[in-house]
């Protein structure tokens, strides 16, 4: 497996862009590099919350890191979809304070689909281990070349959080 960048550069428009929606543009470079069916993406994705106050039981904010592989789905060349492993900083070692335990990971959704007509590109999770509520991301943007975007806080303790979520290229063996 080959994993690599496309090396869109910050400030300039991926090659064969529209240089239109940045956003658009930047999720539509990765989509076809898809093509042909042996590419995929690398995705790692970040989140953050703000703590939830003094009389709240989250005394600090909630970071989570997230890393998987996503693909096109069968005849799709405007999507990639894809499982990543998901971890939390408040999910700690039971026999240290040291965070993100392994053992404690969620699986969740990224679904990254590009309206070609619309230029518009919608990022939506999927909570696959809490019976698959899913939410998109809103206030889509790049910033120094990474997709980001407002969501849902975990278990809802503040009203947003604030996700970010690097794209990357693998060629797939065989």
């Amino acid at each position: 497996m080959s994993i690599g960048s496309l090396g869109a550069t910050a400030g300039t428009d991926p090659p064969n862009s529209i240089a239109g929606n940045p956003v658009y543009d930047h999720v539509r470079h990765y989509l076809d590099w898809t093509v042909p069916f042996s590419r995929g993406l690398t995705a790692s994705m970040v989140s953050i919350q703000p703590a939830t106050g003094p009389d709240g039981a989250q005394t600090s904010g909630i970071a989570s890191y997230a890393e998987g592989f996503l693909a096109e789905p069968s005849n799709s060349p405007n999507k990639v979809n894809g499982t990543l492993s998901q971890y939390f900083n408040d999910r700690r070692y039971s026999t240290s304070s040291y965070p993100f335990d392994p053992a404690r990971r969620d699986s969740l959704g990224l679904h990254i689909t590009a309206d070609p007509t619309t230029q518009s590109v919608t990022v939506t999770l999927v909570a696959l281990s809490w019976g698959g509520g899913s939410q998109s991301l809103t206030n889509l943007r790049i910033e120094d070349g990474v997709l980001v975007g407002d969501g849902a806080s975990a278990g809802g303790q503040t009203p947003s959080a604030l996700y970010a979520v690097s794209l990357g290229t693998m060629t797939i063996p065989g």
